[in-house]
């Protein structure tokens, strides 16, 4: 997709936007071609599940949240289906989890149709792609041209869009014939030597071209969505390790005079509706996407537990809130990692009374009107409904257990789940406590910390006249890390009680400063990470370096060892100047614990890191 965002609502880089379906929770695998902080610009590909004819298909974008972590999935918005995708935007990278990086000789950033794409000098400029296998394929790209040379389907004159590296006898070329693109092909063998033609070539515009092959059913190309076909009849065809732009031999006239954008090598036959979709999407002045109006936001979160059971039944919930209220909105919300507090408390108290017997996973909240007077849980099976009742304590995180008309109140004391104790120097942050009395007419308040250690200390804290109280931890580089207890209590009645873990922070090396001194080196971009709570849910964790005296093309490894002692590999190839990148998804079986990370090349290793995943109220599991 395309839009203009308010450069002033979103991250610099647009790592804060995401894509849900029309549910606004379910997720979706998405990359960002590019995000201009600038101007707002955003070019973004979304892997969508279904998109029916004759029914809009409607998708929801959030951004907005300056704390947020990078939303992207890039490797896991193209299937398995794609060989390669090459955007062309400034690099020669496979988004792909394939890593066939291609190779530029020559060709120079350009505008593009979507963003930018690789200009050719219709002389000598080409770009490889590595060698793959398939029975069936398809490619697709986007052309500019501004002038070209016509050839045959028998011979290797004319201008070739893409060819082969080497002159072996198989062909899946797309090149210029009789003022036509086509599609030349030949077998293994030698034999089959021929093609199919089909729309005309237009010069100063931008078409959209694809073409394949249907083992034993046809040869296609289709041109701006409009196919041409002829019957397969012919043997093996092992497609050649692709060169973009140019024949095999470059020289003047064999060579693209324009410009290519977002190439694609695919080992399937997408269909003609695909195709026909992707183009309509795709095409300059599109109506195919439509962009509605802005929604104000601004995320909340739960955070923290609060302490209390009922009758040996637990009513439990936590996460983050993707909305605010406003006086006449009605919202449903998707329960998320926390990453800070909200008071609740602080407004009319509630409760939740059980309408059936119910014992689900709690799934999402549902809150409307903004006073917090009415508060709606929904499971599988139904909504616990809530209305003002009498005080009785509630606790996060887990599932809702009930027996019938069983009142809970949603108010007591609220901490932040876990904190990451800053590293260096003589930096530190606080924790903030925040509750309310339930009802209760007290001036002051006794909160109790209970240490890793079993040691405690007591505070005490003033109450405001609407029964809310708070305080404020100082945490620094010397604190403790391991699981707190708090509860706050007045004259032995207990108010309420929670925890919060402090962790250790794991500090990740820095491109910037390594790369000066040519370092070997592993990084995380996210090393200290929280696990999804949801089996539908995943993050992905990037592991990036650089090295050293690398050979482009050589294998390197990348050895996790998990505090378990489980042992997972990758093995990746990095670029020319050494960068290398990869990613590791993260569902909630991942296991938990601090795991070291080892670069390995040439069976020294060079370099190690470590990452740390906990849970998702942000807890270490232990």
């Amino acid at each position: 997709m395309s839009t203009t965002l308010d450069p002033a609502k979103v991250q610099s880089n647009g790592n804060d936007i995401t894509f849900t379906t029309a549910d606004g929770y379910t997720k979706l695998s998405h990359e960002i071609e590019k995000y201009d902080g600038m101007t707002g610009e955003l070019i973004s590909w979304v892997k969508v599940p279904t998109i029916l004819s004759g029914t809009d298909t409607e998708l929801f974008m959030y951004y907005g949240n300056a704390n947020a972590a990078d939303q992207q999935d890039i490797t896991g918005t193209w299937n398995d289906t794609y060989v390669a995708v090459y955007h062309l935007h400034d690099d020669f990278e496979d988004s792909t989890s394939n890593n066939n990086d291609s190779t530029n000789n020559g060709s120079i950033d350009s505008f593009g149709h979507l963003a930018d794409g690789q200009s050719f000098d219709g002389t000598s400029n080409y770009i490889d792609a590595p060698s793959y296998t398939a029975t069936d394929y398809t490619y697709s790209t986007w052309i500019y041209t501004d002038s070209f040379t016509n050839g045959g389907f028998g011979d290797g004159s004319g201008t070739y869009f893409t060819n082969r590296q080497l002159p072996t006898n198989e062909l899946a070329s797309l090149k210029a014939v009789d003022g036509n693109f086509a599609h030349q092909k030949r077998t293994d063998s030698g034999g089959g030597l021929g093609g199919v033609s089909g729309g005309a070539i237009t010069t100063n515009a931008w078409q959209y071209v694809n073409w394949g092959r249907d083992q034993r059913v046809e040869f296609f190309i289709y041109v701006d969505g409009s196919k041409s076909s002829i019957p397969d009849t012919d043997g093996v065809i092992t497609p050649p390790s692709p060169r973009i732009g140019s024949h095999q031999t470059p020289v003047l006239g064999s060579v693209h005079n324009g410009i290519i954008d977002e190439f694609r090598i695919l080992k399937t036959v997408l269909s003609e509706d695909w195709i026909a979709t992707e183009y309509n999407n795709q095409k300059e002045n599109s109506t195919f996407l439509i962009i509605g109006a802005e929604d104000s936001a601004t995320a909340q979160s739960f955070g923290g537990t609060l302490g209390g059971t009922l009758d040996d039944s637990t009513f439990s919930f936590g996460g983050t809130l993707g909305e605010s209220l406003s006086d006449t909105q009605e919202s449903e919300f998707d329960i998320m990692t926390s990453d800070a507090t909200i008071n609740l408390s602080a407004q009319s108290p509630t409760h939740i009374t059980k309408t059936s017997d119910i014992s689900k996973d709690f799934t999402m909240v549902h809150f409307s009107d903004n006073t917090w007077n009415l508060l709606d849980l929904r499971t599988e099976e139904g909504i616990v409904q809530s209305e003002i009742a009498d005080k009785m304590q509630m606790e996060f995180g887990g599932t809702l257990s009930l027996s019938d008309n069983q009142p809970i109140f949603a108010g007591g004391l609220f901490v932040e789940p876990s904190f990451a104790v800053k590293p260096m120097g003589d930096e530190q942050s606080d924790i903030k406590i925040t509750g309310n009395t339930l009802g209760q007419n007290y001036s002051t308040v006794l909160l109790t910390i209970t240490y890793p250690n079993t040691l405690s200390q007591n505070f005490i804290t003033p109450v405001d006249e609407q029964g809310n109280y708070r305080a404020t931890i100082e945490i620094d580089k010397m604190t403790g890390l391991g699981n707190y207890q708090v509860s706050a209590s007045h004259s032995d009645f207990n108010i309420g009680s929670t925890n919060f873990s402090i962790v250790a922070s794991i500090p990740a090396l820095t491109a910037e400063s390594l790369l000066e001194e040519k370092t070997n080196f592993i990084a995380i971009s996210d090393p200290l990470f929280s696990i999804p709570s949801s089996v539908a849910t995943s993050k992905v964790v990037k592991v990036y370096g650089n090295m050293i005296d690398y050979h482009r093309g050589d294998p390197i490894t990348l050895k996790m060892i998990t505090q378990d002692g489980q042992e997972f590999y990758r093995n990746i190839r990095g670029a020319g100047d050494g960068h290398f990148e990869t990613y590791f998804n993260v569902t909630p079986e991942f296991p938990p614990g601090t795991h070291n990370i080892f670069l390995i090349y040439r069976f020294n290793t060079l370099a190690e890191t470590t990452v740390t995943g906990v849970s998702p109220l942000g807890m270490s599991i232990k």
